[in-house]
């Protein structure tokens, strides 16, 4: 699902200033010098996209002029392919949910290029940019059938699932899109789908999105919305958090005007859409103040100092006290990067139905067996913060004494 460039940064030097502003380090984007650095959840390790855990602190920053978040110290080439090898397993851990976003995600697509009278046509030539499992192709062919349908996915892992998934009627590419040869040309929609954040340099991916398609041609861009802080800022190869400045800021220096920017919701809460065209005449957003954006540094800060202090607060506040982790998705593999003292002191894991016995070498459970066998334990959910308010009558009106990792720290604000 990813794509690859090289980006230009220049190092920090020195750091300035109460706001610790860092100095000679240029943002990618704006190229500001007015950049906060934001605190590391963990000295010592950080998460992928896939769950897997990388021993390297997660080291961003955010530019007070354009809202653009990336890491102080940029991750390399070489660095990135390693990340995204034979390993990488992004959707492969649960399909059904994969093709429910995927579904998600269509829908979504045709709602927003039908408001701008750009609609998918049996004639048209369609591509997506780091295609994953496939799901969205397959969406994509049922719902419009186009002419031709084109997947670019440099995992092998996905590839393959995404050719077995979509067979002889989607062409898929194994490659990233940097290649020196086009993979596609003249294409009537590029489409990419939670890609640009992984990409080193986004002007370059935007530009190639560009090349893909023909004069009359149409960019569609889902990412996750970093215009308030939230877990999207968690991962380490997301290499940018984008607002929607940062990114029209993007498009724009890659001869691409923004025709259309929303927030999503209905199940993709936390991202944004944008639609693109080319633009041979277009202008770069005037730069911001310093201030235009120091708001949203500094709660991407609160925010991630939040989770370097969600352990100890966790510690505090139960002590001793018996818990188990409900949940083995995202939050509870953020948990055991970030916070790994949380899930190693805890009994066992829980879910509604257990799909094996044990998860992270501990003990896998259903809701009625630990009910039942552990009626005295807490638990400690490790979901997202917009699914707790549901999960909590759930648990509770079963008896069973909750809370979400978040009430001990800095971070209750979000629940």
């Amino acid at each position: 699902m990813l794509v690859l460039f090289k980006g230009h940064f220049c190092a920090p030097r020195y750091v300035l200033g109460a706001k610790m502003v860092l100095r000679n380090l240029n943002c990618p984007i704006c190229r500001s010098v007015h950049v906060l650095p934001l605190t590391n959840p963990n000295a010592q390790s950080s998460m992928i996209s896939d769950g897997a855990i990388v021993p390297r602190p997660l080291g961003k920053a955010s530019c007070n002029d354009c809202g653009h978040g990336f890491h102080v110290e940029p991750i390399q080439d070489n660095q990135l392919r390693e990340l995204y090898g034979d390993a990488y397993s992004l959707g492969l851990r649960d399909k059904s949910a994969d093709a429910d976003r995927a579904s998600g995600y269509c829908e979504h697509i045709s709602e927003h290029l039908g408001s701008l009278d750009r609609h998918i046509e049996r004639g048209h030539v369609v591509v997506e940019f780091g295609c994953g499992t496939g799901h969205l192709l397959r969406k994509i062919s049922q719902k419009w059938q186009p002419r031709r349908l084109v997947g670019i996915e440099p995992a092998p892992k996905l590839a393959n699932k995404a050719r077995e998934l979509n067979g002889k009627y989607v062409e898929i590419i194994e490659s990233y899109a940097e290649s020196s040869v086009p993979l596609v040309k003249d294409a009537d929609f590029a489409i990419s789908v939670n890609v640009i954040e992984h990409a080193l340099d986004p002007v370059a991916f935007l530009k190639t999105c560009r090349d893909s398609i023909n004069e009359r041609g149409t960019i569609l861009v889902i990412c996750p919305d970093g215009n308030y802080p939230h877990s999207e800022l968690l991962f380490y190869d997301h290499v940018s958090s984008f607002s929607v400045t940062s990114f029209e800021r993007a498009a724009s220096q890659a001869g691409l005007k923004m025709l259309h920017s929303a927030t999503l919701g209905n199940g993709q809460e936390g991202f944004q859409l944008f639609v693109l065209a080319p633009d041979g005449s277009a202008q770069e957003p005037s730069a911001g103040s310093a201030a235009s954006f120091q708001e949203l540094s500094e709660g991407r800060g609160r925010y991630l100092k939040g989770w370097a202090t969600l352990e100890q607060g966790v510690r505090n506040q139960i002590g001793s006290d018996r818990y188990a982790i409900f949940g083995i998705g995202e939050y509870a593999d953020l948990l055991s990067a970030y916070c790994p003292g949380i899930i190693g002191a805890a009994e066992c894991f829980v879910v509604d139905n257990a799909p094996q016995p044990e998860y992270r070498g501990k003990p896998l459970l259903s809701l009625d067996a630990f009910r039942q066998e552990k009626p005295d334990t807490r638990i400690l959910a490790a979901v997202n913060p917009r699914s707790w308010k549901y999960l909590i009558e759930r648990l509770r009106s079963g008896s069973v004494v909750a809370n979400h990792p978040y009430e001990f720290s800095e971070l209750r604000s979000a629940l």
